[in-house]
C-alpha cells in the first residue's frame, strides 16, 4: 500500500497473472488520486517507516562494517568468524525489535555457512493467519573491488546526504531489516498479516550452494508458502516504487573439448591435429549468433504474452535507454 503521488508500481516482464496487473494498476490509481490502498493510513504508515529505518540504521551501519565475504571469494571464512558475526548481529537486531510472535533462529550444520530462520505468527482470529508468506534475503558479501572514493571506505558505514555507502548494505543486508520493519509498520497500526517466514542465508554470492540443504531441512516448518517474495532486486531510480516479477534465467554448463587423448608439441603436431579452441568457437556458434548475441537453440524462446509487451512498452516510457539511465561506463569505442 502506497500514498504518494510521486509513487508508482511498475512491473517488469515477469510471471504475475493479469488479474495482478490489474489490482497494481488499481492501486496505482488510486496512488495518483492521493488515496489509501487496503485501509492503511498511508501518511502514517510512511511516519512508521521512516521513524524505524532511522533507528535501524546504526545496526545497518555496523552490519556493513562487518567484511564477512561470501564463501567462494574468502577461503578463510569456515576460521575467522565473520560469517558467524554478521548473522548473530542481524539475529540480535531482530530479537530486539520486540515483534509480536517472532521467533528468531540461527542454524550452521557442518561444513555449511550459517543460516538465519525467522518465523512470525499471523494475526489471530484474522483469516489471513492461514496464509504464509516466504521472504528472502542473503547476508554474505561480493569483495568491494575498485572505484570507491579515497574518502569512503567500502567497511565504514558512511552515511552521506541521505545515503548509506558501503559492501553489503543494498546487497543486500537490508533486506531482513525492511522485512521485520514492514511487519512493525503493520503491527504498530493494527492491521492484520499474514504468518511471515524470513530466510537469510550466507552463500548467494557463491551461487547458493548451502540454500537448497536449510529449505529442505527446515521444510516441515516453512510449510506451503502462499507467496514467495525475493528482497534482492535492483530499481531504476529513488521516486518510483519497484517490484520485479521475474528475472532472467541463466544455464551453466561445463564443456570438454578434446581431439587427442594426450598433449603433444605444436611444432611437430601442429597444423594436421584440430586446435580444441577452434572446435570449441565453433561449436558456441550453434548455440550463439556471434554477431547480434541472440541464442539461435528454438528450445529457449518463447512468446511474450501481449500483457509483458505492454509493462516492457511502459516501463521503456518510463525510465528511457537503460544504457542511459543506469549510467554504463563503457570503454572507449565499446558502445
Amino acid at each position: 500500500s502506497v500514498g504518494s503521488s510521486k509513487l508508482q508500481i511498475c512491473l517488469q516482464f515477469g510471471l504475475a497473472d493479469q488479474s495482478t496487473f490489474a489490482l497494481l494498476q488499481q492501486v496505482d490509481a488510486a496512488v495518483a488520486a492521493g488515496r489509501s490502498c487496503i485501509n492503511m493510513d498511508a501518511a502514517a504508515t510512511t511516519k512508521i517507516v521512516n521513524e524505524e529505518w532511522e533507528s535501524a540504521m546504526p545496526a545497518l551501519q555496523e552490519f556493513v562494517r562487518i567484511p564477512n565475504l561470501t564463501p567462494a571469494r574468502d577461503p578463510e571464512w569456515t576460521t575467522n568468524g565473520l560469517m558467524d558475526k554478521a548473522t548473530a548481529h542481524v539475529a540480535s537486531w531482530v530479537r530486539d525489535q520486540n515483534v509480536q510472535g517472532c521467533s528468531v533462529e540461527v542454524i550452521k550444520d557442518s561444513g555449511l555457512s550459517p543460516f538465519l530462520y525467522i518465523e512470525i505468527a499471523g494475526t489471530s482470529n484474522s483469516p489471513k493467519a492461514a496464509c504464509t508468506f516466504v521472504m528472502y534475503g542473503h547476508l554474505d558479501k561480493q569483495p568491494w573491488g575498485d572505484g570507491w572514493d579515497p574518502d569512503i571506505s567500502p567497511t565504514s558505514g558512511l552515511v552521506r546526504d541521505g545515503k548509506l555507502y558501503g559492501r553489503g548494505a543494498g546487497d543486500d543486508g537490508y533486506a531482513t531489516f525492511g522485512c521485520i520493519i514492514a511487519v512493525k509498520a503493520l503491527q504498530r497500526q493494527g492491521i492484520a498479516h499474514p504468518r511471515l517466514v524470513i530466510l537469510a542465508e550466507c552463500s548467494e554470492e557463491s551461487g547458493s550452494p548451502h540454500l537448497g540443504h536449510y529449505v529442505e531441512k527446515l521444510s516441515p516448518q516453512i510449510g506451503v508458502p502462499t507467496a514467495v517474495f525475493c528482497i534482492d532486486s535492483c530499481v531504476e531510480d529513488y521516486n518510483t516504487f519497484w517490484m520485479t516479477t521475474s528475472l532472467r534465467g541463466a544455464l551453466i554448463a561445463v564443456m570438454d573439448v578434446s581431439a587427442i587423448k594426450q598433449g603433444v608439441h605444436s611444432g611437430t603436431f601442429g597444423g594436421f591435429v584440430p586446435d580444441a579452441h577452434r572446435i570449441t568457437r565453433k561449436l558456441l556458434n550453434r548455440v550463439e549468433d556471434v554477431d547480434t548475441g541472440r541464442v539461435l537453440l528454438p528450445e529457449f524462446h518463447a512468446r511474450i504474452p501481449v500483457m509483458r509487451q505492454e509493462q516492457m512498452k511502459f516501463l521503456a516510457d518510463q525510465v528511457g535507454n537503460p544504457c542511459v539511465s543506469r549510467r554504463v561506463q563503457w570503454q572507449p569505442g565499446a558502445h
